[in-house]
Parts: C-alpha cells; sequence; structure tokens
C-alpha cells in the first residue's frame, strides 16, 4: 500500500480560505494490524509489542476515534526507567506516526536519554460515551 498525505485547514466555515499544511508521497507499506475497540470510561490496551501474534514494530502508526480519547505511549515497557507519553486523540483527527523509534532515560533533556521503541499503546476514555477506536499498524 502506498498512501498519499494531504493536509488542509479551513479558516472559517462556509469559505474557501484554506491552507495546505503539507503534501507527502511515502513508499509502499504493508498493514500488519488492523484492530477495532469500542471503549466506554474504561483503560483499553490498544497494542502491546509482546502480546501474542502483535507485531513486534511499526514504520507507520494509524490511529483514530469518533471522540477524544487519552493516549499513553509507553518506551521500554516494564524497565524501572520506562518513559510514559501521555496525550489526547481527538474526535476525528488521525494520528499518524512514522515509526515506533523513541528515547527513555534521560535527564533534563530527552535528546540526551537511550534510544529505544514504544512497547505499549494505551487507550482511556473519561466522557462515558462510546469511543470507536481504529488502530493501524504498516510495517
Amino acid at each position: 500500500m502506498a498512501y498519499d498525505i494531504k493536509l488542509t485547514v479551513t479558516l472559517r466555515e462556509g469559505t474557501d480560505d484554506a491552507v495546505t499544511v503539507g503534501e507527502r508521497t511515502y513508499p509502499s507499506k504493508t498493514l500488519a494490524e488492523d484492530k477495532r475497540f469500542v471503549l466506554t470510561s474504561a483503560v483499553a490496551v490498544l497494542w502491546d509489542s509482546d502480546a501474542d501474534g502483535a507485531v513486534a514494530d511499526f514504520d507507520l502508526l494509524v490511529l483514530t476515534s469518533d471522540s477524544d480519547v487519552e493516549l499513553e505511549l509507553t518506551c521500554n515497557d516494564g524497565d524501572g526507567n520506562e518513559e510514559l507519553s501521555g496525550l489526547m486523540l481527538a474526535a476525528n483527527v488521525p494520528l499518524l506516526l512514522g515509526s515506533n523509534v523513541s528515547r527513555y532515560n534521560y535527564g533534563g533533556d530527552v535528546f540526551d536519554g537511550t534510544l529505544d521503541v514504544i512497547d505499549r499503546i494505551r487507550a482511556k476514555e473519561s466522557a462515558g460515551i462510546a469511543a470507536n477506536i481504529r488502530l493501524r499498524l504498516y510495517t
């Protein structure tokens, strides 16, 4: 699968005031995992590289939800120096990661940390609304 990404931002509803932020065509990738979740007021593991049948790493992640959900990305899972990163996945705005490379075990500057990978992705829906989440991993 080759894919194109084009991001257009409409500044005012109902007008043609739009800005193209960027365009790029990417080389072919193979869909390795395609999972769907319905999450309501709970925490779920969306991907764990150590789970049976899971891919060990990815070259592209595409994550979507029809409502806002919180995400937790874990680098070096299970180690005493694991790093957790939290972010919000906004409704109907896809999250794209071009790899699972990350860093852990850093002091004041993340770039001084040890190079590793994201091992686990969890999600939490806090509003009591069923969130339909789709996770696609490509290698």
